[in-house]
């Protein structure tokens, strides 16, 4: 998929790029620039826009530079045509007065030869300009700031209230380090968890082992009254060689486990609060070779009057978790569908069965996070970073 997704973004890109670079080459700085050739002016906006986006590369990366510009050219168009709709509507007003031909191509320099006049074309650039600067802006927000989202629910199966805190897609090195996390972890504990899941994604391919043996670390300063629970995300094991990260999977799995987090593999644990945590290995292990369990087959040995709690990083087995009886289902993966074009295309082409919030099937309640960073994008548009704080009301 995301091969295709990076083929589409280049066509657009380059789309994109000839279209901006017509659109800005009819600015009258930039007709002065080329002296009234057109095919210069163009030339001239077309380097200034690839220079741009080389600066970004650099700064960013290959995918954050694309998705500058194709915002940068989707919103142009956009207001291109709010443009072009306008002055249709208002030329169905009164008859306009013409105007001599050198009026209308503005002052007369030393040569007698007439200058371009400032049009509204020239308003129109610069207003998308600052709108894609205003809109990426909040993007950068939304993704960098993670803030708590509240959930409740009641149910039959337990006496008392049990808290429960979700964090998923830290892609460690992304958006924060270490550091940061460990902040972040303090944060949660003001909730007071008594459960503490986290749903996949934990490190990225690239993630350094500094930061992932120091989050590891943070994890232990996690106050759950139950536990720290863990499931693998499709990024935790890599896809790359071992060589790219210089650390393996059996390192990270023992630092977790040193820090006292249980580690979910299509395994089920009772807690003694009346819940049963269910960890299903990522779906990613099907291509593999070495299939999951199915949720029914999970859920077969389970207390049915326990209150069952499923983690599955990926939110692509909704009918059979909710088939199988599972009360929560807590997923991450999506980022929130982390750009609306991104969430627009893979809502349509149905990838996921639900791509951000809470979601109920028959009698199973589903929780998709937007997560706290992301694998590569430094934008989230649509949704934001965030932890998930659950209340489970019993009222038995």
């Amino acid at each position: 998929m995301w091969y295709l997704l990076m083929i589409t973004l280049m066509a657009v890109f380059a789309a994109g790029l000839l279209y901006l670079s017509f659109r800005a080459a009819r600015a009258s700085f930039v007709q002065r620039l080329a002296k009234g050739e057109k095919g210069r002016g163009r030339l001239m906006c077309a380097a200034a826009f690839l220079a741009l986006f080389v600066l970004l590369w650099a700064l960013l990366n290959l995918m954050n530079a694309l998705i500058v510009f194709v915002h940068l050219f989707i919103i142009w168009g956009i207001c291109d045509l709010v443009v072009f709709v306008a002055g249709k509507l208002l030329c169905r007003g009164p008859a306009k007065v013409e105007v001599p031909a050198k009026v209308a191509e503005g002052p007369v320099d030393d040569s007698g030869d007439p200058q371009p006049a400032l049009t509204r074309r020239n308003f129109t650039g610069a207003a998308a300009m600052l709108l894609c600067a205003a809109y990426l802006t909040k993007g950068w927000d939304n993704d960098h700031r993670v803030r708590a989202t509240r959930y409740a629910f009641s149910t039959p199966k337990l006496t008392g209230t049990v808290r429960i805190a979700q964090i998923s897609d830290t892609h460690l090195g992304a958006t924060f380090h270490a550091d940061r996390f460990a902040e972040y972890l303090e944060e949660i504990n003001t909730f007071a968890p008594d459960i503490f899941v986290v749903t996949g994604d934990f490190v990225d391919d690239d993630t350094s082992r500094e930061d992932m043996l120091g989050a590891c670390a943070a994890l232990a300063r996690v106050r759950a009254t139950h536990g720290v629970f863990y499931v693998y995300g499709n990024h935790d094991k890599g896809y790359y060689p071992e060589a790219i990260r210089g650390w393996n999977n059996a390192e990270m799995r023992a630092a977790l486990s040193a820090a006292g987090v249980t580690v979910l593999e299509d395994e089920a644990v009772p807690l003694p609060c009346g819940v049963t945590v269910v960890g299903r290995q990522d779906r990613s292990e099907n291509a593999k070779g070495t299939p999951r369990a199915t949720a029914e087959a999970l859920l077969s040995d389970v207390d049915r009057s326990t209150y069952t709690l499923m983690l599955d990083h990926q939110p692509a087995d909704f009918a059979a978790e909710a088939a199988a009886g599972a009360d929560l289902v807590l997923c991450g993966h999506t980022h929130g569908g982390q750009l609306i074009p991104l969430r627009l295309i893979g809502g349509t082409l149905g990838i996921n069965d639900a791509w951000y919030g809470h979601e109920r099937r028959r009698s199973t309640d589903f929780i998709v996070s937007s997560g706290m960073s992301n694998w590569s994008l430094q934008f989230k548009t649509g949704c934001f970073s965030e932890f998930v704080i659950i209340d489970l009301a019993g009222t038995r």
